[in-house]
């Protein structure tokens, strides 16, 4: 798993249930100091759900997203 997945997955723990797109942007900026560009991170989200380490639903307003902690602990 490389630097940018963890860094979604850490910042997806942080949010807890809040975790969504946006949110998980500005953890990471507010955690790393850096810009970060959406697209990354959506893209990163699609590959993390691909590989089973987070579940995604729909809410009202937008796609909830969560990690599965079994799965990462089966991860390499």
């Amino acid at each position: 798993m490389g630097e940018v997945e963890h860094s979604v997955l850490l910042a997806m723990m942080r949010l807890d249930s809040r975790a969504y797109g946006v949110l998980i942007v500005l953890e990471m900026e507010k955690q790393t100091g850096c810009s970060i560009a959406p697209s990354a991170v959506y893209v990163t989200l699609r590959r993390l759900e691909k590989r089973g380490l987070l579940t995604s639903s729909m809410v009202p307003t937008r796609r909830a997203l969560s990690v599965d902690p079994v799965s990462m602990l089966k991860s390499d």
